[in-house]
């Protein structure tokens, strides 16, 4: 277990040392049904939670959070972001955006992360906690 912390506080100290810049660009999202479409800056997307056929999104505008649930899917959501490189799935139910990650928790269990301004932390899959780091630590 000791292990765990050991890396999970070098891992947050990583992130604390390189940020990355920002992305200044756009993105829009689709989703089934009237009206459902999302339109906002990368920087400003959070994560993405999925569960079943509904996804949420968690986004900032004017500097608080913001959730808006839509009928979707993971892979769909994945499909239309998957050119934007610091949005990535780190689990089977969430996306996040690399760039507001501020700390990686962890334990036998597997890694956490925290992003700013999210009240809960998010999981990453045991299947690749070592890549998304490496990319964490890139997209510096």
């Amino acid at each position: 277990m000791k292990k765990y912390l050991q890396r999970a506080a070098e891992y947050t100290r990583q992130l604390n040392e390189t940020r990355p810049a920002e992305n200044e660009a756009t993105v829009t999202l689709r989703f089934e049904g009237k009206d459902a479409v999302l339109s906002m800056a990368v920087r400003d997307i959070l994560c993405i939670e999925g569960a079943d056929n509904y996804i949420a999104v968690y986004y900032l505008m004017n500097s608080a959070v913001k959730k808006e649930l839509f009928r979707s899917t993971m892979k769909m959501a994945e499909e239309q972001l998957s050119g934007i490189e610091e949005l990535v799935r780190c689990h089977k139910s969430y996306i996040i955006n690399t760039t507001n990650v501020n700390q990686v928790s962890g334990n036998a269990q597997g890694y956490r992360l925290h992003i700013k301004g999210l009240e809960f932390s998010i999981p990453v899959s045991r299947a690749f906690p070592k890549s998304l780091i490496d990319k964490l630590r890139k997209s510096a």
